[in-house]
């Protein structure tokens, strides 16, 4: 749907204002390996998606190519960004610059931008941007996204959602009311960096209340790179998954799940899963990458390449048959009973394991150990790794990055 003549308008006056921020002010965040197509692509992977050949790969609001300079590494597909920013767009062409015939940025706003001059797509990044748009930029980023993306693509969404993405963007009306408009930048940052201290004063250190882990979080941003381009940013707002399913179904995309665990992502169809999400984040919530696909949906542990996990068994734990305790290094685990499982888990310590060479490595565990084998043993490991990642604990990958 175009906008009107009035909300077209405004639309293009916020942009303009927003490339003048971005050229003044650069925003470098560093690539998140999240996102790596590997993961992305393999969380896809489960859904029914994924490339015929080596990805190409859309990023937009490419900023000054972070992501795309990682992806290049790992495909030799395509690498195509769009910003509306001259300044980082600049710096992306030299991040990419050592590869040329298969590299591209364009700088444009992008009301002006239509699909065939993007092209067609596996993987489509829009990272940092949607939830710092106007409705009429929002609709025609999810416009072209659905446009652009190939049969079996993925696309991936940054937003805050729930509860903490409503305080969020409550919190930052506040800020902007409190850093008053027409003073020099340096001044306004400032203000809006003692506002944020004074709110997040008004709880103890450690509050496990909603309002005070907001408030104790966004005083932690107060480089002035976030602070212009998100705090600042009038048109800052939380998102709803299931607005955002409604809005690319027509395309023929539907919510697949978030980057990390959730537990409604086994849902059988897209609907329910991005209303799972929202229930998921309606008592907290946070900053989410929402993985969007055109496959046929149906969630099957059994398309995985390959996996890995962060679990590992803990040092003098039992080996088994008894249960065992795995961690994760950043806080957070499993007590694993089935021997099957802890010896998958075991087989991944050392990094991925494609799906095959899995079950034929926790099957020589268990031999070694003198363990039986259960009956059904291979959908038996893959519905449990299927549980695994629900809760975090694993990540099913895609094997056919480049090197």
């Amino acid at each position: 749907m175009r906008p009107s003549d009035g909300e077209d308008r405004a639309a293009r006056a916020f942009n303009a204002r927003t490339a003048e921020r971005y050229d003044a002010t650069a925003y470098v965040p560093a690539a998140d390996p999240m996102l790596d197509l590997e993961r992305v692509i393999g969380l896809g992977a489960l859904y029914g998606c994924g490339p015929g050949g080596a990805p190409d790969v859309l990023d937009v609001g490419c900023g000054a190519g972070v992501q795309l300079e990682r992806a290049a590494g790992q495909t030799t597909g395509a690498l195509v960004g769009t910003d509306i920013s001259r300044a980082a767009c600049a710096a992306a062409k030299l991040r990419l610059a050592p590869h040329p015939g298969r590299s591209r940025i364009i700088a444009s706003d992008i009301l002006d931008l239509e699909p065939e001059a993007l092209g067609r797509f596996d993987v489509v990044y829009c990272v940092g941007v949607l939830y710092v748009a106007p409705a009429p930029v929002r609709r025609r980023i999810l416009e072209l996204i659905g446009a652009c993306l190939k049969p079996g693509g993925v696309a991936v969404i940054s937003y805050y959602a729930g509860g903490m993405g409503l305080m969020r963007a409550e919190l930052n009306r506040m800020i902007r009311a409190a850093a008053q408009p027409g003073q020099p930048l340096e001044a306004r940052l400032d203000q809006a960096r003692g506002f944020l201290n004074d709110v997040a004063g008004q709880f103890q250190r450690g509050d496990p209340g909603l309002a005070a882990q907001t408030a104790q979080q966004s005083a932690t941003y107060t480089d002035g790179p976030t602070l212009l381009h998100e705090a600042l940013c009038e048109e800052m707002t939380a998102l709803h998954t299931t607005a955002l399913q409604a809005a690319l179904e027509p395309a023929g995309l539907g919510f697949l799940s978030y980057m990390h665990g959730m537990p409604y992502a086994g849902m059988a169809t897209s609907g329910r899963r991005a209303m799972g999400a929202d229930i998921f984040d309606f008592m907290w919530g946070g900053y989410r990458y929402g993985v969007f696909g055109k496959g046929d949906g149906e969630p099957k542990a059994a398309r995985a390449e390959g996996w890995s996990t962060v679990l590992r068994r803990q040092a003098g734990g039992p080996a088994f048959p008894a249960p065992a305790e795995y961690r994760a290094p950043g806080g957070g685990g499993a007590r694993v009973a089935l021997p099957l499982v802890q010896a998958a888990l075991d087989a991944m310590a050392e990094g991925a394991v494609p799906r095959a060479v899995l079950h034929a490595a926790a099957r020589r565990r268990l031999a070694e150990a003198g363990a039986d084998v259960p009956d059904g043993a291979e959908a038996l490991l893959d519905g449990e790794l299927q549980k695994l990642w629900l809760a975090g604990g694993a990540s099913p990958l895609w094997l056919g990055a480049a090197g």
